[in-house]
C-alpha cells in the first residue's frame, strides 16, 4: 500500500499554486459576536432538528440522527459539522445491588464519610454477582446497537475509554488475555468452572447461559418459577425478582439499547421490570435512591484517561447513602482503585500508560459495567452564520474537562446573508437542564449553561486537545514541594471582572477552589478535580508571589496537576458567602468546616436573590444571583416556565476581545495543519509545506521552494518535514469553522 504521505506528495506536485489569505477581523469589542442568546428547550432530539430545519433555531446542542443527516445533506440552508465524541453511552450496572453485585456487608469510609461494600473474591456472592455481569457483558449484541440502532453513527467501544481515548488502551493484551470463571463453589478445576477466551466480550447468548449456571442462576423447569432462573440466595424453585431496568424515554437510542437487552434476558430466563421514563425520574431512582440493576447511561468526559477511569469507577467515587455519586454503579475493588490511584495521581507518562492498561483489564475483567458506543456523528447549525467552531472530541455547542463554548463566542452572521443584522443566537436542546449551580449540578445541559456563564483558569485548544492554553491564567508554571509533590502556580489575566462588575483576584480563586474541595464527595459534582489540593497560597501567605499570583499545593506529583486545579469552574466568594447567610450551612474559609455542608445544595442561585452587589453582602437588590455570578462571555438572564427558555445577554465587560479570539482561533487551527490560514485545510495548505519540505530555520526565509516558511513548520521545530506534512494530512478536510 502507498504511504499515505507519499499520496498526498503525488496530490499536491500536480497542481502547485498558492494563494494567501489574511482572516478577516472584527472591530475592537470585547465579549460575544452576538448581543443575546436564546435557548429554547424541545424536550426530544427530533423536534429540535425539525426546528433547526424550520429557521425556528440558528445551532442545536446535540448529534444528528440517521434520519436527519440523509435530510440535511441535501438541504443546503443547513450546515453539518461532523465529530467523534469524548462521551460514552453504556448498560451501567449496580455493583451493590443483588444480583448485579452484591452490597453486603457495607463497611464505612473514612475518606467519603458514605458505606459501601468492596469486592471480596473469596465472597460467594461477590464472585456469583460477578459471573451474572459477565452473562450480561456476553449478552450485550454491540453489532445490532451499532447497525439496527445508531445506523452506523457511533463507535463501539470495546473497554473504558472513549474512541478518542483508545490510544491509551493495550487492545491486543485485553483481546488475547483469558481467565477461568469459578462459579459458585469458588475452586477453580472444577465442573462449575467456565473458561474466559478474552476480554473483549463478544455477543454469545450460549455463553451467557454457561455463566449463569455456573454462577448458580440456572433455570427452573418446574413449579410457579418454571422458565425462569433460579435465585442462589433462595430456596430451591423460586426464581429471580425482575430486574429493575431504567431506560431513557428522551433518548431513543438509549431507549433502544435498553429494550434490546432487556428482551435478550428475558429470553434467557431473567425477568426485568422496564422503566422507559424521563431523565428526572431515571435521575432520581439511580442516582439518589440507587434503587436500580441497570440504567441507560450516558456521560461527557474530560479528555484525560482519569476522568473516564477513576472518575467514574474509584471507590471513592461511590457515596451512598448520599444522593449522586459520580460513580453511583459502586464498582468498589481495591485491586482497581490502586491502579485508578495512579492513573490520577501517576508523575510520568508511562507510569500512567501502564496504570491504564491494567486498571482497563480490571475494569474489563470484572465487568464494571458495560461500555457501549461513543457517538460518531454531525451536529447541525443553519447556513448563513460564519465563525462556528468544530472542537475536536466535542462538536460546536458543548463539552467537559477544559472546553471552552468558542461557538457561542465567536459565530456571527455572514455579511449580507439571511441573517444579516440580527443580535440572537437561537440555540436549540433536546432536554431541560436540573439546575444552574456550578458547585452541584451535573447534567449535560446545566453544564452547556453553566460553562458559558464561568470559567476556567486553563482551556484545551479547540483543533488539538493536547495543547493548553491560559484563559483567566495568561500563565502557569510547576515546581515540586514537599519532595514529591506538585505545586502549580498560576498568574491570573489582570482587569478579569465578575458579572456583578467586581474585579476576579487570586483570593477568590483561592476561596473557589477551596470551598469546592471542602464541600466534599455528594455536594460538589467536580470534587475530584480539588480533592487532593493541600492548600491554596496567594501574596497575602506568600509574600513571594506577585500580585496576581495563586499557588496551588497539591497532595500529590500529579501529571495532571495544572488540569486539575485548571479545569475547574468556580463561583463568586461574595456571592456564595451571602447565601450561606441566609441558608445557613456554615462556612467556615479558615478552618475549611462547615456545619452542615449539606445545605449548600438548596441553593438555587438561578431563581434566588440573596446577594445584594451594591453592599457585597447578603440582602435582595432586584437580580437572580446567577446573574451576577461567573466571569463568562454570557451573562444569565432568567428561565421562562419549567425550563422552557433560557436567556442570555453578552457581557461586555469581559477580558477577551473579538479580534483576539479570532486571531487565537485562526493561529490554533493553523497548527493542526491550516498553513494557509483561511480555515479549512486542503490541497493548497500541502502545497505550502511542498514549497519548504527539507529546509530548516537556517535556510533563507520565504514562501518559495527550498525556502524556510514558518507557517509551514507546524511543530515548531525548525524542520519542515515529513511531521508537518503528516499532521496537515490528518486534519485534510477539516474546517476551521
Amino acid at each position: 500500500m502507498k504511504p499515505k504521505i507519499a499520496i498526498l506528495l503525488t496530490m499536491l506536485l500536480a497542481s502547485l499554486t498558492f494563494v494567501a489569505t489574511v482572516p478577516t477581523v472584527s472591530a475592537q469589542e470585547y465579549g460575544p459576536q452576538m448581543d443575546k442568546l436564546h435557548i429554547t428547550n424541545y424536550l426530544v432530539d427530533w423536534k429540535e432538528f425539525a426546528a433547526l430545519e424550520a429557521n425556528e433555531i440558528d445551532i442545536t446542542d446535540w448529534y444528528l440522527t440517521k434520519t436527519y443527516v440523509d435530510r440535511f445533506a441535501v438541504n443546503p440552508e443547513i450546515v453539518m459539522a461532523e465529530y467523534s465524541e469524548v462521551g460514552s453511552y453504556e448498560y451501567d450496572l449496580n455493583n451493590q445491588k443483588w444480583p448485579t453485585g452484591n452490597g453486603e456487608p457495607a463497611e464505612y469510609d473514612p475518606e467519603t464519610d458514605t458505606y459501601k461494600h468492596w469486592f471480596d473474591p473469596t465472597n460467594e456472592w461477590d464472585v456469583r454477582s460477578w459471573g451474572f455481569r459477565l452473562a450480561l457483558a456476553y449478552l450485550t449484541d454491540r453489532d445490532y446497537v451499532r447497525t439496527e440502532i445508531l445506523k452506523g453513527f457511533g463507535v463501539i467501544m470495546p473497554t473504558w475509554l472513549t474512541a478518542p481515548q483508545l490510544g491509551w488502551v493495550d487492545m491486543n493484551n485485553l483481546t488475547a488475555s483469558s481467565f477461568t470463571y469459578p462459579g459458585g463453589d469458588l475452586t477453580i478445576g472444577t465442573a462449575d468452572d467456565v473458561v474466559i477466551p478474552s476480554l473483549v466480550y463478544g455477543h454469545d447468548v450460549d455463553m451467557a447461559k454457561a455463566l449463569l449456571d455456573s454462577a448458580g442462576f440456572t433455570m427452573i423447569t418446574t413449579g410457579p418459577d418454571a422458565g425462569w432462573r433460579q435465585d442462589p440466595k433462595k430456596p430451591a424453585g423460586e426464581g429471580l425478582d425482575p430486574l429493575l431496568f431504567w431506560m431513557r424515554l428522551d433518548h431513543p437510542h438509549r431507549r433502544d439499547a435498553g429494550l434490546k437487552l432487556a428482551a435478550d434476558m428475558e429470553a434467557i430466563g431473567i425477568p426485568v421490570d422496564a422503566k422507559v421514563v424521563e431523565k428526572t425520574v431515571c435521575f432520581k431512582a439511580v442516582m439518589i435512591e440507587y434503587n436500580y440493576h441497570i440504567y441507560t447511561g450516558g456521560y461527557s468526559f474530560g479528555v484525560d484517561p482519569w476522568e473516564v477511569t477513576f472518575n467514574t469507577f474509584h471507590s471513592s467515587q461511590y457515596w451512598a447513602p448520599i444522593g449522586w455519586s459520580g460513580g453511583y454503579q459502586g464498582f468498589c475493588n481495591v485491586e482497581f482503585d490502586v491502579q485508578g490511584d495512579k492513573i490520577k495521581n501517576g508523575v510520568t507518562y508511562e507510569e500512567i500508560e501502564e496504570a491504564v492498561h491494567k486498571g482497563t483489564y480490571v475494569m474489563n475483567k470484572y465487568v464494571c459495567s458495560i461500555p457501549l458506543w461513543s457517538t460518531s456523528g454531525a451536529y447541525g447549525y443553519r447556513a448563513g452564520w460564519d465563525g462556528v467552531v468544530n472542537h475536536e472530541g466535542y462538536c460546536i455547542t458543548w463539552g467537559t474537562g477544559g472546553v471552552y463554548f468558542w461557538s457561542l463566542f465567536n459565530m456571527r452572521p455572514t455579511p449580507g446573508g439571511p441573517y444579516d443584522g440580527v443580535d440572537t443566537i437561537r440555540l436549540g436542546i433536546k432536554s431541560a437542564p436540573e439546575a444552574l449551580s456550578v458547585v452541584s449540578s451535573e447534567w449535560v445541559w446545566d453544564w452547556i449553561i453553566l460553562d458559558i456563564i464561568y470559567e476556567r483558569l486553563l482551556v484545551r485548544n479547540p483543533y488539538n486537545l493536547a495543547e493548553d492554553r491560559g484563559l483567566l491564567a495568561e500563565s502557569w508554571t510547576t515546581e515540586t514541594w514537599d519532595t514529591d509533590k506538585i505545586a502549580v502556580t498560576y498568574t491570573l489575566k489582570p482587569g478579569v471582572k465578575w458579572h456583578d462588575g467586581t474585579t476576579l483576584t487570586p483570593e477568590a480563586v483561592k476561596w473557589g477552589l477551596e470551598f469546592i474541595r471542602d464541600c466534599g464527595p455528594g455536594v460538589a459534582w467536580n470534587y475530584a478535580q480539588v480533592s487532593d489540593v493541600d492548600h491554596v497560597d496567594t501574596k497575602a501567605e506568600d509574600p513571594t508571589l506577585g500580585d496576581l499570583d495563586v499557588k496551588v499545593y497539591f497532595t500529590t506529583g500529579s501529571y495532571w496537576a495544572a488540569h486539575l486545579a485548571g479545569f475547574l469552574e468556580f463561583p463568586s466568594r461574595k456571592i456564595w458567602m451571602a447565601a450561606d447567610e441566609t441558608i445557613g450551612w456554615g462556612y467556615n474559609p479558615d478552618t475549611h468546616e462547615f456545619e452542615d455542608r449539606l445545605k449548600v445544595r438548596e441553593y438555587r442561585p438561578w431563581e434566588q436573590d440573596i446577594y445584594n452587589a451594591a453592599t457585597g453582602g447578603a440582602g435582595s437588590d432586584g437580580i437572580v444571583d446567577l446573574a451576577q455570578d461567573g466571569t463568562g462571555p454570557w451573562k444569565f438572564v432568567g428561565v421562562t416556565g419549567i425550563w422552557e427558555t433560557i436567556d442570555l445577554e453578552a457581557d461586555r465587560q469581559h477580558h477577551l476581545s473579538q479580534t483576539e479570539v479570532e486571531s487565537y482561533l485562526s493561529d490554533a487551527f493553523w497548527s493542526v495543519g491550516d498553513t494557509n490560514r483561511d480555515r479549512v485545510v486542503n490541497i493548497a495548505d500541502m502545497q505550502v509545506i511542498a514549497r519548504s519540505l527539507g529546509t530548516d530555520d537556517t535556510y533563507p526565509h520565504g514562501t518559495d521552494w527550498n525556502q524556510y516558511n514558518p507557517d509551514a513548520d507546524l511543530n515548531r521545530d525548525g524542520d519542515v518535514d515529513a511531521t508537518d506534512l503528516g499532521m496537515a494530512g490528518r486534519s485534510y478536510g477539516k474546517s476551521g469553522g
